[in-house]
């Protein structure tokens, strides 16, 4: 099967390959691309890892670097193994220096164990030492990774660190216990992705639940895929009730009906909020962990590599990766970055105390205030602070309409941003966008970015969506009320209209009904339908299942998610999505690479082409 090779890095540099490259691997700096785009190793069965799916795909090979910048077009995907540092490979069996055994069954319902035993040896190195640059969120990686040893345990967390295996084993997260406790995959150097898009092969099995009880699953091989049903709405007295989730580049958070918030995936720079970080190592964490000191919290937002949330209070928490000043506490660069929630600042000293809303991004973000108002921080690259110059900052400045008057952006009910361009809806349904336009995302039928925020052409819109290239509204006219209508990058049919072609004009996707709101992934859309069940169809890229219709094909039209009904809250990560459902249980779909998929399964080259229930939910 075809993957993708590269979505964005730096200024869309990864289109600029030389040419015939295509049929060796096409080079960019600290990107090793194999021809067939594809990374992890075969299984070929030998492995099962509580259910978990896994790509089969190549092995072996030189070392891999997943992801890449988070501006622009294009997509990455390792050599012909999925290797970190010195190369570290999926063969035949899963080993750790010693030996790891998977043994046991998977239940995501309840709890998961992989019985067996998990063993690191002495421990395993992967020779070299690993460094990280950051340059408009790319990544450099000099020689193999650290040495790393045997286990080690992070504030209560199992933190299993796997080095290479020269036999075409693969480091493991030994045993995960999903009745509430954290297992931790440390993979020790090799290149970190810094955004853009993943890209693996090979086969997949899933596992989900239904109800409370739990559904089949276990290791597909030879290209196959293994899939279960899903529940449609319940939750046991013990388990936690979601009232949203937001999905971002690896990792994904719920807010919690108490206050409290979970995040669950990637944690590589602590966007997970729990206080656990590894330097120069990718962290993540295949079950929800409790981001610390948040107690209050209405609504949470995921972005690449950084988390916001906005509290009862007004106040705004940010953590994660900093080197743009996503965070807006006032200060920036790749060691500013914070593994607990820190309080966005109006001025650098005192605390913003009147949002209603905040949207994460690559590298910045944005937030509604009570007034109707819309600020931004963070990288300004392309705009995407709508502030009228290009210049980034650490804390909120506001989105104007005119660069010359400042004229404020008001009146404004809620805002979509994904990478690098932000959509507001306006009381009365104008939509307005700003920042990155390359693909006519902006909606004013052009394709140069926009320092303002400018007026999406020909809508009477009741919601905003925003993709990576693409956005959605769905419409509030009355010949075509909740039609969803889509513009800008098509490559994968994610406008949903039947065809692969890029519109700098509004189009109608094909949902079977109406919608009430609007997702959008990097390359994928998704929208919760108005009809008796509430459920979804989704449309475009499908490499890893992300549309949820047991398949691995793309789909230039609206498709069913499989066995998913009564969705309250809805969202579309990189290559994955994730639903509420009535009652409060998650579930998530598409890519499990770090584990972003929360069922306590994850690996490099996993995904699940169904919903997967997030473990405590």
């Amino acid at each position: 099967m075809a993957r993708k090779y590269f979505r964005h890095f730096g200024v869309r540099s990864a289109f600029l390959c030389i040419a015939g490259a295509l049929t060796t691997g096409c080079f960019l700096p600290g990107i090793i691309a194999d021809g067939d785009g594809s990374v992890g190793g075969s299984n070929g069965g030998s492995e099962s890892t509580g259910g978990g799916t896994t790509k089969a795909g190549a092995s072996n090979g030189g070392s891999s670097t997943k992801g890449g910048s988070t501006n622009g077009g294009g997509s990455t995907n390792g050599g012909g193994g999925s290797t970190n540092g010195g190369g570290s490979s999926n063969g035949g069996g899963s080993s750790n220096g010693g030996s790891s055994s998977n043994g046991g069954s998977s239940s995501n319902g309840g709890s998961s164990s992989n019985g067996g035993s998990s063993s690191n040896g002495g421990g395993s190195s992967n020779g070299g030492t690993t460094a990280k640059g950051t340059t408009g969120g790319a990544t450099s990686t000099v020689g193999g990774s650290t040495n790393v040893g045997g286990t080690s345990a992070v504030g209560g967390v199992s933190v299993i660190a796997g080095g290479p295996a020269t036999g075409g084993s693969k480091p493991t997260g030994g045993a995960s216990n999903a009745g509430g406790t954290t297992s931790t995959v440390v993979t020790a150097g090799g290149t970190k992705p810094t955004g853009g898009a993943t890209g693996t092969g090979g086969t997949t099995s899933s596992t989900s639940s239904t109800g409370g009880t739990t559904s089949t699953g276990g290791a597909a091989t030879g290209g196959t895929s293994s899939t279960g049903g899903a529940a449609t709405g319940g939750s046991s007295s013990t388990s936690l009730v979601a009232i949203s989730v937001s999905a971002g580049y690896g990792h994904a958070c719920a807010a919690i009906a108490d206050g409290t918030l979970r995040c669950w995936g990637n944690d590589s720079d602590g966007e997970l909020g729990n206080g656990v970080t590894v330097t120069g190592s990718d962290i993540v964490s295949n079950v929800p962990v409790k981001v610390l000191n948040v107690s209050q919290a209405i609504s949470v937002s995921a972005g690449s590599y950084h988390t916001c949330a906005v509290l009862s209070t007004g106040v705004i928490q940010c953590w994660g990766y900093n080197g743009k000043g996503q965070l807006g506490n006032g200060r920036s660069g790749g060691s500013s970055g914070s593994s607990v929630p820190v309080n966005v600042k109006v001025d650098g000293v005192n605390d913003l105390t009147n949002a209603k809303a905040v949207v994460a991004g690559a590298n910045n973000s944005c937030a509604l205030l009570q007034d109707g108002t819309v600020k931004c921080w963070g990288d300004n690259s392309y705009g995407q602070l709508g502030s009228g110059d290009s210049n980034p900052s650490t804390v909120p400045v506001g989105v104007v309409t005119d660069a010359t008057s400042k004229s404020p952006l008001t009146a404004i009910s809620s805002l979509a941003l994904r990478t690098d361009h932000t959509c507001a809806l306006q009381s009365g349904g104008a939509v307005y966008c700003w920042g990155d336009n390359v693909y006519g995302q902006l909606g004013n039928q052009a394709t140069t970015s926009t320092l303002v925020a400018v007026k999406v052409l020909g809508v009477t819109a009741s919601g905003p969506g925003a993709g990576d290239l693409h956005s959605c509204v769905i419409s509030a006219a009355t010949a075509t009320s909740g039609a969803v209508q889509c513009f800008g990058s098509n490559s994968y049919g994610q406008l949903g209209n039947n065809s692969t072609n890029d519109s700098l004009q509004l189009v109608t996707a094909s949902t079977s009904s109406s919608a009430s709101s609007v997702a959008l992934g990097t390359s994928h859309s998704c929208a919760v339908l108005n009809n008796s069940n509430a459920s979804i169809e989704c449309w475009g890229h499908n490499d890893y299942g992300q549309l949820g219709n047991a398949t691995e094909s793309n789909s230039p039209v609206p498709v069913g998610v499989k066995a998913l009904t009564q969705v309250k809250s809805l969202a579309a990560g990189d290559d994955f999505t994730c639903a509420v459902i009535a009652g409060g249980a998650v579930y998530c779909w598409g890519d499990n690479w770090f584990g972003s998929l929360g069922d306590g399964t994850g690996s490099h080259g996993s995904y699940s082409t169904v919903p997967a229930r997030v473990v405590g939910f």
